[in-house]
């Protein structure tokens, strides 16, 4: 009987912590990524299928977003954070922070070179919008129904993030290039 009680009292403080959790999700604002819950997901080139991450977990503002087999910790682990919703889905803008160190993947200085490094960055402000991110943090996403897998744009260069002709290699740190129907421009997001 004891027993059955404490086990009667573990689901209700389980119940309320699930309660919880989802109010905190709920009210939480869009624009504050390091405090929005949610599960973190790992991005997959189509072409190398390997994982995008920061290498050696690091919190340095300019590390490499590079590609790697499958770890365990977060440091390939990746949020989501819509900042600007439009009517049209594909137009939607989404900052996305590295759930490991929360800085933000980025284009280094706004570079509009087809094979600049992608890079993590902390998140700055918009001060045009005041939204986080400014528009080399900012990133279009949508699904590719004809090839499959995800194209990542970003905003401020146009250019799509890629692996370098697809590359198995480990440690190649991932690029921007112009938007192709490539493969090495395409990512599985789970």
């Amino acid at each position: 009987m004891r027993i059955n009680r404490f086990i009667g009292v573990r689901r209700v403080v389980a119940a309320i912590v699930v309660a919880a959790v989802t109010v905190t999700a709920i009210v939480v604002p869009a624009g504050t990524a390091q405090a929005v819950p949610g599960i973190a997901v790992v991005m997959v080139n189509m072409q190398s299928g390997r994982y995008l991450t920061i290498g050696n977990a690091s919190h340095t503002d300019g590390a490499p977003a590079i590609q790697w087999t499958s770890l365990p910790g977060y440091e390939q682990r990746w949020n989501f954070v819509k900042v600007r919703d439009e009517q049209e889905d594909y137009w939607d803008e989404w900052i996305i922070t590295n759930a490991h160190s929360g800085d933000c993947l980025a284009i280094p200085a706004g570079s509009g070179a087809d094979g600049a490094g992608v890079i993590q960055w902390t998140c700055a402000t918009n001060p045009f919008d005041g939204r986080l991110g400014i528009d080399d943090q900012r990133w279009w996403i949508w699904y590719d129904w004809l090839l499959r897998g995800y194209r990542i744009m970003n905003l401020k260069s146009g250019k799509c993030l890629a692996i370098p002709n697809g590359t198995t290699a480990l440690g190649v740190q991932a690029i921007q290039w112009s938007c192709a129907d490539d493969l090495d421009q395409r990512w599985w997001i789970s």
